[in-house]
């Protein structure tokens, strides 16, 4: 798996590509410590070119997850194709993370006001049902 990162003042967008499995751990881990030196408050996942995910995968997210939350870093994922929008649903993970359909629609969530933040995740999540 690749990471490519776009950084912004508060945030970064990462487009993840290839496989995500137990080895890619580290690399998120990595990629949210370096988020987090330099003060980004959201990381926007984008999923559209992952290949496949698999139980290690799902624990690499896991972890990503984690990582981001200890350090106070909001976390969602956007463009995530069918059969890893199921498998996230099966592990209750989209319960954790926001989905949206789109990069861009992500990044306007992180930078809206709060009260705009909470419509928007509520209206993300009812698409996703």
């Amino acid at each position: 798996m690749c990471i490519e990162e776009r950084v912004f003042d508060e945030g970064v967008i990462w487009r993840l590509d290839g496989k995500v499995t137990g080895n890619s751990s580290g690399l998120l881990t990595d990629a949210v410590g370096r988020a987090a030196s330099r003060g980004s408050r959201w990381i926007v996942v984008g999923f559209a070119d992952v290949s496949m995910v698999d139980a290690g995968g799902l624990g690499s997210i896991v972890t990503l997850y984690r990582a981001s939350a200890s350090s106070r870093i909001r976390l969602s994922a956007a463009a995530v194709p069918p059969r890893v929008h199921h498998l996230l649903a099966l592990t209750d993970l989209t319960k954790l993370v926001p989905i949206f359909d789109s990069v861009d629609r992500a990044v306007q969530h992180h930078r809206a006001p709060a009260w705009c933040a909470i419509a928007q995740a509520r209206s993300a999540f009812q698409e996703a049902r």
